[in-house]
């Protein structure tokens, strides 16, 4: 192939051919950014690349493109992308990504550990192998950048490595420190004093998490929108209270299992709406009093979950059912005091509820089925395991209402419904999954034909126990006489 230097002698576009229309388009695509295409497309330029790189005797278009795709092929990434577009291309990895691409080159280190690509990090996956220098470095290498992270599980974990995590970043906005049961009311104090921004917190089975590191923390991070002490039993009325009064954001508070709280954990604070709208207190002290509270003051509540408080009422749920008019959620699980009357003021007066959890309420009838077929209109969800007075009969009235609104039913260990109760569940238009386990009534050949009739849109979850293998007797031994022993 003979080379012809460019000159002014160069041919005007009218001029080329139909592949070396071809050909100049591709260069074009190729080669923008390098070279040839520095700044701007310029005609003559591709016109002397086409010029000085072939012959036009011997020109071969099919070979010269399938030349040009090889030697893109071979191309190094880092000379054919910018720096820019490639850290945008790093910011879609994940953590373990990331940290694979850092071994590559050293151009692809710096863009992996850029602090961009930090924002949000997660070690719930490793947590057994996260040490405190590996927070330490985090924090440094993604400083303000970081905005969630989360440190749950990580038990190795201690006050030390936050303090250092708190002074480097300071943008935080979600931390997750749950079952790290190392740290103590310091990292309040930490986080308190460098991490204002903070809006969601985690501090779920931190057992040495007391009300002075809330106090520590609520000074300054008047910012939070939700915040998770399940199972601390160090949390009293007092932090509660404080935690409330400043953070008038709050819209999340999850207390389970919090035995230090009282009934009167809400009544110190002041009879106005607060912006919370998700409560739980499964496992507490909460009484009556305490859902009276609850509808003097949370009356924007969306769900509330309240199971296993043996000691609430009818008057309580009564109250709180008048008050809490948006509620969409409620769980009163284990509620032995509750009657059909409790149920008849939530379907009355909670229009908009969607998920009623009243398993193990042993009181219950077919009665407060009629109630919610004539109130709960928009129930999808609806949990009536262990209910032993709900039969066949209370689960027809509830079609009759809740025809096109109910998605889930859950009916374990309910001692006198059996196969009859297919009958009824093909009412439910929008049914897509029914538990029954441990009803021993029901048959799987009743199932079979049930999720077979819906088109197996519907699934139904039981579980049958395996038949007792029966007891086979040994067979007789031979009998041999005296002489066959001797011999």
């Amino acid at each position: 192939m003979t080379s012809k230097v460019f000159d002014s002698t160069a041919r005007s576009p009218e001029s080329l051919s139909n592949g070396e229309i071809i050909l100049q388009d591709k260069i074009k695509n190729n080669f923008v950014g390098k070279n040839i295409y520095k700044n701007n497309y310029n005609k003559n330029n591709v016109q002397s690349y086409l010029i000085t790189t072939m012959d036009g005797k011997n020109f071969d278009l099919k070979k010269k493109l399938e030349y040009m795709e090889l030697r893109d092929e071979e191309e190094n990434i880092n000379d054919i992308l910018p720096n820019e577009v490639l850290l945008r291309v790093f910011s879609y990895l994940d953590m373990k990504s990331l940290c694979q691409g850092a071994q590559v080159c050293k151009l692809w280190n710096s863009l992996a550990m850029n602090g961009a690509n930090w924002m949000v990090v997660n070690f719930f996956d490793y947590q057994k192998d996260i040490k405190p220098s590996v927070v330490e470095n985090i924090s440094r290498r993604s400083g303000y950048f970081l905005r969630k992270l989360s440190l749950r599980g990580c038990q190795n974990i201690q006050d030390g490595a936050l303090r250092i995590f708190a002074v480097n970043c300071r943008n935080i906005e979600a931390l997750s420190l749950g079952n790290c049961k190392k740290i103590t009311d310091l990292t309040c104090e930490y986080l308190g004093k460098y991490c204002k921004y903070l809006k969601f917190l985690d501090f779920e089975n931190c057992l040495d998490i007391t009300d002075i590191g809330v106090t520590a923390i609520v000074n300054n991070c008047t910012l939070l929108e939700e915040i998770n002490f399940n199972w601390n039993k160090n949390i009293q009325d007092k932090g509660i209270t404080y935690l409330l009064s400043r953070c008038k954001n709050l819209r999340k508070l999850l207390v389970k299992g919090c035995s230090g709280l009282t009934e009167n954990c809400f009544g110190m604070l002041p009879k106005e709406t607060f912006s919370l709208i998700h409560l739980n207190l499964m496992l507490t002290m909460a009484t009556e009093r305490t859902l009276n509270d609850i509808s003097l003051r949370f009356t924007n509540l969306e769900y509330l979950n309240i199971s296993n408080c043996n000691t609430i009422n009818d008057n309580g749920i009564m109250t709180l059912s008048q008050s809490l008019r948006s509620l969409k959620t409620l769980e009163m699980a284990g509620g032995e005091l509750l009657s059909d009357l409790s149920i008849q003021f939530v379907a009355r007066f909670c229009k908009q509820i969607k998920k009623l959890d009243i398993e193990d309420c042993s009181s219950l009838t077919d009665n407060s089925l009629y109630y919610i077929s004539k109130g709960s209109f928009n129930l999808e969800h609806l949990v009536l395991s262990h209910c032993e007075g709900i039969t066949n009969n209370g689960i027809k009235i509830l079609a009759e209402g809740c025809t096109y609104s109910l998605k889930e039913l859950e009916l374990d260990n309910l001692p006198e419904i059996n196969d009859n109760i297919f009958e009824h569940l093909y009412e439910f238009k929008r049914l897509r999954k029914v538990c029954l386990f441990d009803c021993q009534n029901i048959s799987k050949a009743a199932i079979s034909k049930f999720e077979e009739s819906r088109n197996y849109e519907t699934t139904v979850q039981a579980y049958f126990a395996p038949p007792t293998p029966q007891v086979v007797d040994p067979p007789p031994a031979r009998g041999i006489c005296r002489c066959c022993t001797i011999l």
